[in-house]
């Protein structure tokens, strides 16, 4: 069973008539979200499923080893459902993933924000110091999905992302490569470095043979050659 209808869930629609496991993937995106209503809605759905005889599978971020979030509410809120669902779930599986890229529409992701901004000739703040990691759908469908053919996922916390995390000035050279635009931004002196490293149990279940700008010229060129979205 799939719980959503974003750019997860519609990624894994074909596991909505598997009775073995109870993906959710309705929960807050935004990691900038302060509306508590938001995440109190993310928190009944979470404790409606608590009931289910199947693996519940819940994506939570990697944002949280980002210094610079730490003390927000979004991070708190992960934690907190993170948190709630190790204690009241029977079988559980928790990924946290990076920036996923795909077709999706929605402006609060940062690469619709900046490819937009670009698009568009808004100017924008760039953190010097700032990374992020990023992982393409199509990767965490292939991965998952192997994981849960193969029974690997046990009661734990997993993390999934492309091992190499780019610099938001090396993320907007891309885009200007592609768009053929310059970018008008500010450069602002401050931002954070962390890692994050790939759980083992999916190190071994998929490789990524791509160095980090081969990998994003590649997945960015497939979802943004189009135009800006409104």
């Amino acid at each position: 069973m799939v719980v959503g209808n974003g750019m997860l869930a519609q990624a894994f629609k074909n596991l909505a008539k598997n009775d073995s496991v109870t993906l959710f993937a309705s929960g807050v995106s935004n990691s900038r979200e302060t509306a508590s209503k938001e995440f109190e809605r993310e928190r009944k759905m979470v404790e409606n499923c608590k009931q289910t005889a199947s693996r519940f599978i819940y994506f939570s971020t990697c944002s949280l080893h980002d210094p610079e979030l730490t003390n927000s509410l979004y991070i708190h809120h992960k934690l907190e459902i993170e948190s709630y669902i190790k204690n009241n779930f029977k079988q559980y599986s928790i990924i946290r993933l990076p920036n996923v890229i795909g077709p999706s529409n929605n402006p609060n992701t940062l690469t619709n924000y900046i490819f937009n901004a670009i698009v568009k000739q808004n100017k924008f703040d760039i953190y010097q110091n700032t990374i992020r990691y990023f992982i393409d759908i199509e990767d965490v469908v292939n991965v998952l999905t192997k994981a849960i053919e193969g029974n690997i996922l046990t009661n734990k916390i997993y993390e999934l992302t492309f091992p190499n995390p780019l610099t938001i000035i090396e993320l907007v050279n891309i885009f200007e490569q592609l768009t053929g635009i310059k970018a008008n931004y500010n450069i602002v002196p401050r931002g954070n470095k962390y890692e994050i490293k790939n759980s083992s149990e999916f190190e071994i279940l998929h490789e990524f043979q791509s160095s980090s700008l081969e990998y994003f010229n590649k997945v960015l060129k497939k979802y943004y050659n189009r135009e800006a979205t409104l």
